[in-house]
């Protein structure tokens, strides 16, 4: 554990201080000294909100399908370790960790791998649904931030995954659903009953707009840290270019890239601003102060909270046991 936060630290400050060669460290150190103390305020705000979101929607997708739905002060214990283990083990560390809660609530490990699937697609429809928004916005709009290229990306990508979602979901194909053959064909069964579930959310108004609610409150927290931390530094930005060019920078979490993402996070972040017109200084500065809020302050929460896992286990397990009686 202490050998990789060295490591992501040690990588972190590398690919800074690289960027920081091209944005001039003279330029780099006048932006901060001009800095405004309460926009780094409003930043770290954001991370609070994004885990209340991120709570709001890991009790929908619990919950469904008659499964049992924590409550919002356990849902945020488990927000809390399973964003904690994506600070030191990226995408591959969330994945285990909500795999670990949602077998200790009673699910059956298709069932459980069916659910992680649900949150993660959830999570990236609201925020690819947040980009194309932002996309169109721009191509509509009289002037354009980000490259064309980048716009037409996120105007096609979206839609073409819906359609593809229900068209696998649809009629008879609903069979591919079905949990039986090898492992790549069961995984496959558990992508598409994680879309048939997301559908069925979607189908109902409450629940769809409870997720909805939490999707929104989840990446609108993100997006909060990273508009105040430009603010700091004097760069205004609007809502279509920030979403265009957050989500664009976040696709590099996807990667299987050691601790927590170290140094490829923080170059994608930088240079997916510069994308939408952000100088490459205040891109460098708003990014630091975005993984300092979003990462180096959530991974010490997380550490301090790793004690009591097993705490949290039994509590998920007490839960699984009073609603299955």
């Amino acid at each position: 554990m202490i050998g990789t936060i060295l490591v992501t630290a040690l990588l972190g400050v590398g690919v800074w201080l690289l960027i920081g060669q091209a944005a001039n460290y003279s330029r780099l150190v006048d932006a901060v000294r001009r800095a405004e103390p309460v926009w780094f305020v409003l930043s770290l705000a954001g991370v609070p909100v994004a885990y209340l979101g991120y709570a709001l929607l890991y009790q929908v997708i619990a919950g469904a399908w008659d499964g049992p739905r924590p409550h919002l002060r356990l849902a945020l214990r488990v927000t809390t370790g399973v964003l904690g283990a994506s600070t030191v083990a990226t995408a591959a560390g969330r994945l285990g960790g909500e795999y670990w809660t949602l077998r200790r609530l009673g699910h059956r490990p298709p069932h459980a791998w069916t659910r992680v699937l649900a949150l993660n697609t959830a999570q990236w429809a609201v925020l690819a649904g947040l980009a194309w928004w932002g996309a169109l916005s721009q191509l509509v709009g009289t002037a354009h931030s980000a490259p064309l290229g980048v716009e037409i990306a996120w105007l096609v990508a979206p839609p073409v995954c819906v359609a593809g979602g229900l068209f696998f979901t649809s009629g008879r194909r609903r069979r591919l659903a079905e949990d039986h053959g090898g492992k790549v064909r069961r995984t496959l069964a558990s992508a598409l009953r994680a879309v048939a579930l997301l559908r069925q959310l979607a189908s109902d108004r409450r629940e769809g707009l409870r997720a909805l609610a939490g999707g929104l409150l989840h990446w609108g927290g993100d997006l909060l840290a990273v508009w105040a931390a430009l603010r700091a530094f004097g760069v205004t930005i609007g809502p279509g270019p920030l979403a265009v060019a957050f989500a664009t920078g976040y696709v590099s979490t996807t990667l299987p890239l050691p601790a927590g993402g170290a140094g490829g996070v923080e170059a994608a972040s930088t240079y997916a601003l510069t994308l939408v017109g952000v100088p490459l200084g205040p891109a460098l500065l708003a990014s630091l102060v975005q993984r300092i809020c979003t990462y180096w302050l959530p991974l010490g929460v997380a550490l301090v909270s790793a004690r009591s896992l097993k705490r949290l286990g039994g509590d998920l397990k007490a839960l699984a046991q009073r609603s299955s009686a």
